[in-house]
Parts: C-alpha cells; structure tokens; sequence
C-alpha cells in the first residue's frame, strides 16, 4: 500500500476548476497533484534520475482512492489586476526572442556548411531586429508601469475543507523502502497545490483512513487522473510553453463514487448521453455525407428560438468563449447496419448531457416547441429545406434511442470521427494509423468511457450503409482540416450508448453504433 498526505497550511484551497473559470475543484485531483511533484521534480537543476523512475511507476498504477472532508465553498469575488505589458510580450515578440536562442544555437554546430551559416545569421539578424523594437516600445511613455496598464479580470476560486488534509491510496502499490524514500523526499519539496496560495505539506503516511472517493467505471464523480506516457506529456508541453504561454494540464479523465454512493451494476454510460430529443425529417431522405450540414442546421434553428442564453445550449458563455462542460450534441441519425441500409440520414436528435438540471431541459425543450410552433422547417447550408418534426414515440428503428444505446462491449461508427490533427511531418505520417488508434482511445476516456481494449481505424466503411470516410466533405475547426476516419473498438466492459466521439461530437461526427447485440453489420 502507498498512502499520500497532503495537508493545507492555510486551512483553504485555491484551484479553479478545469471546466468553469469560475467554479472550484475539490478534491484536488490526482493529475493536478502528479502535475506538481513533476514541476517540483523539474524545477531542480539536476533533474534526479531516481525520482524520474518513482513518477514513472506513479503514473502506471491505477487511480488511487481519496480521503477527503467535505468543503464549504467561497464566494467568488471578480479581481482586477495589471496585465502584463503587452508590448513586451506579445506572443509575436515571443517567438522571435526564442528564435535569437536558437540561431545562435545552430551557429555553434561546426558542420554547418557555408550556405547553411549564411542562411542562419541572416536568420538571426532578423531575430534581433526585435531588441531594437523593444528597447523604443519600452521608451515610449508610462503605459509600461504597472500602475497605468490596464486591468484584467481574474477570480480566486476557493474552498474550505472541514479536514486540512486529503490522502491519496493506492491499495496495490509495492514500491520498496528506497523508492518511497525517494518519493517522500520530492514530497517534502512541494510547497503548493493549485494557486501558489495554496501552501501544503506532503509526505507520505502509514496512517489508515477511509476512502470517500474510490474509483468506479460507473461512478458518477469525474476526476482528472493519471496515465501511462503523463511524465514524457508533461515534459512536452513544457517544452512548447516554457512555463510563460498558455498551456493545457494533459489528463484522463476517472470516473469515481462515494463512498456512501449506491453504484447500480449496470453497463457505463458517457458524460454526453443524457436525454434525447427526435426529430424527423419528412419527404426525400438527406444524402449521409450531409451530417454537419444538416446537424448544424439544426443547432441553428434551436438557438434562434432560445429565448435565454444557456452555456449547455449553445456550448458557449456569456461572453462568447467555448464552454469546457459538457453541453447539447446535435446529432443525424442515418440507417446503417442492416443488409437494406442505404446511409440516408432518417432524422435528427438534439442530446443533453448527463447531469444537466430542470432549467438547462427546459430551455431545450422550450427552443424545439417554438421552432415547431413557427413550422419546423430547416434550411440547409446551400438553400435546402426540410421539414421536421418532433416525435416522441418514433417508428423507424434508426430513430429509436435503443438503436444507438443498447448495452453493448463492441462499437463501430456510423458516422466519421474528426481526429483532433492531420499529420503533417514524415514521421506523423508513417505512424499516423498508430496515432489515430491511440486518439481514439483516448476520446473515449475524455468523455467518462473506460479506454477500449482495441481500436480499429478504417477509412472504409465498418457498418453496411456508411460511406467511406473520404466521402465526406472536410471538417474545420477554425483553418483546421481533421482528419476524418471510421473506427470499431472493444470495451472492457459494457457500455451504454449513444456514444459520440471526436472533434466533431456535438454536430454529430462520430456517431457510433452498437455491434453484437442482434444487429446485422
């Protein structure tokens, strides 16, 4: 057994949450924790070999359980602070900085040839054209001192646990004597968790306390946690941000349930699929390849007889950044998977996700009634009308809920998923098929599902009815191309659908469907 204490000095928590700026976290999550003893661990001049190998057994243990009190929430107070000088250090100024360092880097290689050292002290010049501009930004007025930049938001989340301290248990741990003596001496160097605010002491424990956190596939609490590869992903994204641009914390997400939690022996759901709402489409059935067209359509006409905004309705905030809480998917629903399929989308569905309260179904349902009650039409990218309408009791199988959600080990897509890159470099490329299957087994974990077992990616189709997935029209997200691929998976263990994966998942790319339950494939 391995038992990690961490206990807050100032008896409060600070760390906002992962997807509400606003909101807190609590408990502290076991990749924000892994997180710190990797930073503590790279911050020190010489990197210890030794700790490296504890991280690295860390990360390939399964998700500890956790003890934690409950805690109190603070109010959260809008903060205004000096910005940084934007002059100084706007990203463009940035990179040019960094590219003095790494001219001057290249020129130190006694290979180069002539044409390569010409070429990259031209390079450099140009880099440090940017000393020049700095040093006559930074003459030009007070707007430089802190006192007269302006202020930007910022807000402070924090809680206030009843018990200062949280233990981490990993029942099935064996590390030896000189790891944990290792691994106690990085904890005795961690000052922080979360804002630097949030001073705490680690070490581990032999005390026994019980869990009020342990993970569980059908759990309904979602942690970020750890994997295998997290220390080299750490070291990565370091390596691009150099702990002064924005960067993102890489993770798994864990399902876990109380401890007072009656966890019902039934198959996994994903964090998308709550309740759903159909329409059908009524005259000649639209073409497969027309999903985001025809799904986009349809958010469309929602929004506009949304009487309120609503983050989980329209995937955004109030002030227009993209929501990171799961929100509503706009999904098509084509007939597949049957010996008559023919790929034609069938209807439509407008998906809440799981956890959503009376005020966010509401709003929903209300925009779908309006948009009924002016006639139900939808007009299509390119000037194609529809005409929808909402059904609650559909009769055609491809509408019915238990056509995509039937319990299940085995998936494949009716519907391409979007990669979240294309490969761009040769050595991208040659293991792109590898690196699809790896991402698509993540995006199962990133929406509550446990990682398949297996993971095939086709760009044929994998069910009778679907398109090849270079059919479909490409897929941007801002100057963006994903790639677009089929795939099948198997999971450990039983789960309910509908599951939507990828980069495209609330227009509806990615659509999976169940296999094996007494369907024709």
């Amino acid at each position: 057994m391995l038992a990690l204490e961490v206990e807050f000095l100032t008896g409060r928590y600070v760390a906002t949450a992962h997807d509400d700026r606003d909101g807190w976290e609590w408990p502290p999550h076991p990749a924000r924790l892994y997180s710190a003893m990797v930073a503590e661990w790279g911050s020190a001049e010489e990197p210890s070999d030794d700790e490296r190998a504890v991280l690295n057994r860390l990360e390939s243990m399964a998700a500890p359980s956790i003890a934690a009190s409950a805690a109190v929430e603070r109010s959260v107070v809008t903060h205004y602070v000096p910005v940084n000088d934007a002059n100084l250090t706007g990203e463009a100024l940035w990179r040019r900085s960094k590219q003095v360092d790494q001219e001057l880097e290249t020129l130190r290689d006694p290979q180069l040839t002539d044409k390569q050292r010409r070429a990259a002290e031209k390079r450099l010049a140009a880099a440090r054209d940017v000393a020049d501009l700095v040093v006559a930004t930074s003459r030009n007025g007070s707007s430089t001192l802190p006192s007269d930049r302006g202020r930007q938001a910022r807000t402070y989340p924090s809680v206030t646990p009843d018990s200062p301290v949280v233990t981490y248990v990993w029942p099935e741990a064996d590390l030896s004597a000189s790891e944990k003596e290792t691994l106690d001496g990085l904890l005795s160097r961690l000052t922080r968790l979360g804002h630097s605010s949030s001073l705490v002491n680690c070490r581990l424990t032999d005390a026994q306390v019980e869990p009020t956190l342990v993970p569980s596939a059908r759990g309904s609490v979602r942690l970020r946690g750890v994997c295998a590869g997290q220390l080299d992903a750490l070291v990565g994204e370091f390596r691009m941000h150099q702990g002064s641009r924005p960067r993102s914390l890489p993770a798994t997400t864990v399902s876990y349930a109380s401890a007072g939690e009656v966890v019902e022996d039934g198959p996994v759901r994903s964090d998308l699929a709550g309740d759903w709402f159909v329409v059908h489409l009524e005259g000649p059935r639209t073409l497969p390849h027309r999903v985001v067209a025809v799904t986009t359509a349809l958010r469309g006409a929602v929004l506009a007889h949304a009487e309120e905004h609503s983050e989980t309705l329209h995937g955004h905030s109030a002030d227009g950044q993209p929501t990171r809480r799961p929100h509503v998917s706009f999904l098509a629903l084509p007939d597949v998977a049957h010996g008559h399929g023919t790929g034609r989308l069938m209807g439509l569905a407008a998906m809440l996700p799981i956890g959503c309260d009376h005020r966010e179904r509401r709003a929903l349902l209300q925009a779908l009634g309006r948009w009924m009650t002016n006639g139900g039409r939808l007009t299509v990218a390119g000037g194609h009308v529809l005409q929808a309408e909402l059904v609650e009791a559909p009769h055609l199988r491809s509408l019915e809920r238990a056509t995509w959600a039937a319990p299940s080990l085995e998936y494949a897509s009716a519907v391409p998923i979007a990669l979240p890159w294309r490969a761009r470099k040769a050595g991208e490329r040659a293991n792109e098929w590898q690196l699809a299957e790896e991402w698509v087994a993540d995006s199962c974990e990133h929406i509550g599902l446990p990682r398949p077992e297996w993971v095939q990616v086709s760009i044929a189709p994998l069910l009778q009815g679907t398109l090849p997935a270079s059919r479909y029209p490409a897929f941007r997200q801002g100057a963006t191309a994903r790639r677009l691929v089929h795939a099948r998976l198997r999971f450990p263990v039983p789960v309910e659908g509908p599951v939507v994966l990828g980069s495209g998942r609330f227009l509806g790319l990615g659509l999976m469907r169940p296999v094996g339950v007494g369907r024709d494939v």
